[in-house]
């Protein structure tokens, strides 16, 4: 039912001032079909709001021009309009909202929009249908344009024309023809602050200095362009490639800044002596990924990255197919004392995710990790989720100092390395870095860890691994142990307190996987043990509990 809303003041109605709006929602029991009542598109109508539930089609008579010339807002969202005659804007001069978000059927808009002079936003996201649009050039009123999951291939006509733009959604466009924008196209929309271009890596971004202007920026960047951005916006969603003839599909979906504070380099050339100074990350930025990147005369990422042992807010990390990195982290000397007062320091003390995989040369996380002095307080302890794939050359993860960090972490899982021998570094010192590893005591080598949070302890073909950790784990929120291609394996790190001589097994628990042989070779402190164990186990998994990847 179309509805007419007034103000209710007497005053108005008397001088025939009182504004008009037009408002319907088409829900499953209405007609699929919507035809516009064209009595009541009158010369005192101000605003039209149709909303659908089911994309109910709209049918606009051919050649009909509506005189409707303080109509400032058209909202037709989600409804299916197979075309738009060029005449229906026609009469609508004072037209400032147009809002066709997911009108599925359209192909392209009537010529009339072009003369839509005072309209101040343009709103297309999900038109799938719409291959182009008009010269838009003559709209230099419009503040906001979306024509995000379109088909148009390429940029609208008139675009440097739009003096005003404050927003820029060209995100998802994966029919665009363009490969490079070219450099000055947005030199002239000073009022530019919201700017989303496609994050698949096929439209590359040539106006690096622009960025310095924006609040916020999704899009794809040269890599050699990234060094000339002296001021980073503050939301932020950059793909930055030294080749863009090839791009990657691992690339997430994005056509919403949020709060994105997110780097992705992919197939990039970083290391010493390759003409590129070594580059300086925002400083707030809270998610790095560098994925099959190439290193050269690299062996920490502060080789590459400045100020990469600084970045207190970074809080997702991933790395694959960096060959030549040795460390991830070198801390070079302790940190200050008024540093190390201030828990707010700590460049590790926010990271939530850590995902290396395929890094060849990786010997351990830190250079010099057995100097724990260097460690800042509080590393690791936000540290949910931890997966390690192919890194042939660790010997062990963490040292048992650090372990006790890991108050957060929820999923360990390490799989496919060839030279992991412990998860937990053991009590006779390791040599990493060149450093003499964490001694513990006979006192420590009794000691227990607790790791309150963690819920899945998943471990697959560690030829070589002997044990998880010397230091026995209390584990009260452990739901799933996977432990697969570890033969050498013989203990369970699990702690499990003797309560009237039976232990007490953790009630979150819900099962343990292995190979059947593995698990009859297990030794035991008592069979009891096993006994209470021998329910939960099973040679393959009954239940899916965790995704391959953590929620971003």
């Amino acid at each position: 039912m179309a509805l007419r809303i007034t103000n209710g003041n007497s005053k108005l109605k008397m001088r025939g001032d009182v504004p008009r709006f037009l408002v319907k929602s088409i829900g499953w029991q209405d007609s699929s079909i919507l035809i516009l009542e064209q009595e009541k598109w009158t010369e005192d109508l101000c605003a039209v709001s149709f909303i659908s539930s089911l994309s109910a089609k709209i049918r606009v008579p051919p050649s009909w021009s509506p005189n409707c010339p303080k109509l400032s807002t058209l909202l037709l969202p989600y409804f299916s309009i197979k075309r738009i005659p060029d005449s229906f804007f026609r009469h609508m001069c004072g037209l400032k909202v147009l809002n066709l978000e997911l009108c599925k059927g359209i192909t392209e808009l009537p010529n009339s929009v072009a003369d839509l002079v005072n309209l101040t936003a343009l709103i297309l996201k999900g038109c799938e249908g719409l291959r182009s649009v008009p010269p838009l050039g003559k709209l230099k009123q419009l503040r906001e344009l979306d024509l995000s999951w379109t088909k148009i291939q390429d940029l609208p006509q008139g675009l440097e024309s739009l003096v005003n733009l404050e927003r820029l959604n060209l995100g998802n466009c994966r029919s665009f023809r363009r490969k490079i924008i070219p450099k000055g196209t947005f030199s002239e929309l000073h009022r530019l602050q919201w700017l989303v271009l496609s994050p698949y890596g096929t439209v590359q971004f040539n106006d690096p200095e622009v960025l310095n202007q924006l609040k916020s920026f999704i899009g794809c960047l040269c890599f050699t362009d990234s060094y000339k951005i002296s001021r980073w916006p503050e939301y932020y969603y950059l793909y930055i490639n030294d080749n863009f003839s090839s791009f990657c599909d691992y690339v997430h979906s994005a056509d919403d800044i949020g709060h994105h504070k997110r780097l992705y380099f992919h197939q990039c050339k970083l290391g010493r002596g390759l003409n590129h100074p070594v580059l300086l990350l925002p400083s707030d930025i809270k998610s790095l990924e560098l994925i099959d990147c190439v290193g050269r005369g690299i062996r920490c990422l502060s080789d590459v990255f400045r100020n990469f042992t600084s970045l207190n807010d970074l809080s997702s990390l991933e790395i694959r197919g960096l060959d030549g990195i040795e460390f991830l982290w070198q801390f070079s000397a302790p940190a200050p004392r008024d540093q190390q007062a201030d828990s707010s320091f700590s460049p590790l003390r926010k990271l939530q995710n850590l995902i290396l995989r395929n890094l060849l040369d990786l010997v351990g996380l830190f250079f010099g990790e057995s100097e724990a002095y260097l460690l800042q307080p509080g590393t690791f302890s936000s540290l949910t989720w931890l997966s390690i794939h192919k890194c042939h050359k660790m010997k062990r993860l963490f040292t048992a100092q650090l372990l006790q960090n890991l108050e957060n972490l929820t999923l360990i899982h390490v799989n496919d390395c060839e030279g992991v021998e412990e998860i937990v570094a053991d009590d006779n010192g390791v040599e990493q870095g060149g450093g003499e590893g964490i001694q513990l005591t006979s006192s420590d080598a009794t000691a227990t860890v607790i790791l309150p949070k963690l819920r899945c302890l998943s471990l697959n073909r560690l030829p070589q691994l002997k044990n998880v950790c010397k230091v026995a784990m209390i584990c009260d929120s452990i739901k799933e142990i996977k432990i697969f291609g570890c033969p050498k394996v013989k203990r369970l790190p699990l702690f499990l307190p003797n309560i009237n001589g039976l232990p007490s097994l953790p009630n979150t628990l819900l099962q343990i996987m292995g190979d059947k042989e593995w698990w009859e070779s297990l030794e035991w402190d008592n069979s009891c043990t096993k006994n209470a164990l021998d329910p939960f186990f099973t040679t393959h998994s009954v239940l899916r509990i965790f995704n391959s990847r953590p929620p971003l």
